[in-house]
């Protein structure tokens, strides 16, 4: 049979369906759209800083405890540079206080990123319907046209945002314990490529699963 079927007197084309993995094209449209890879990089740099002061305090209060004990070899180092507690608690105040603004600005900058990339999309999506040629609206019925900007645009305007920064946080705070865990234990870094290996496999299965739901 024909690929499309008359319907009133018009040629209503098959809906396509995407299959297999989400491509690069997509991420790199959106990216491009929400203000360009650099502005990406910059919002990843602050999100790398930020985790880093985080990390960074952990870490100095490990030192902290660690000079208080004058058993520890970190004692005896520290023991030379003749750090007060007035010290320790400066250093420690200024990296939280260095965590506030850029967790401030890389939020601020995630959030007007993706509401940038939706607004431009949504623009984008409304000139080539505007501008499209009158087989288009023989081919797709008018309901299609809108879920594809009430469903889809309201998942992009909603459900995307929210999502890409939780896991954005996650990513780089799983990161920061990664560090922090084999900073304080060494050995453990011995496990890690074995569990990122299970972790990446239970990953595939469940996007897959979700992804090809999603499409239906």
């Amino acid at each position: 049979g024909d690929a499309g079927a008359e319907a009133g007197g018009k040629l209503v084309s098959a809906e396509d369906r995407a299959a297999g993995r989400v491509g690069k094209d997509t991420y790199l449209a959106y990216i491009q759209a929400g203000g360009g890879a650099s502005f990406a990089l910059a919002v990843c740099g602050l999100s790398a800083l930020c985790q880093a002061a985080r990390v960074g305090a952990d870490v100095w209060l490990a030192v902290w405890a660690e000079g208080v004990d004058s058993n520890t070899v970190a004692s005896e180092k520290l023991s030379s540079i003749d750090l007060t507690p007035a010290a320790y608690v400066g250093v420690y105040a200024l990296l939280m206080a260095l965590v506030i603004p850029l967790n401030i600005g890389r939020t601020f900058g995630f959030v007007w990123g993706t509401v940038r990339s939706s607004r431009n999309l949504h623009n984008s999506m409304f000139a080539c319907v505007a501008e499209g040629p009158m087989r288009f609206f023989e081919e797709n019925p008018l309901g299609r046209i809108l879920n594809r900007f009430a469903n889809d645009l309201d998942s992009i305007d909603t459900l995307l945002p929210w999502s890409a920064l939780a896991a954005f946080q996650i990513a780089f705070t799983a990161f920061g314990a990664v560090f922090a865990c084999v900073y304080a234990l060494p050995p453990i870094a011995l496990v890690l490529p074995p569990l990122f290996i299970l972790f990446r496999k239970i990953q595939r299965l469940y996007l897959a699963t979700s992804r090809e739901v999603k499409r239906i």
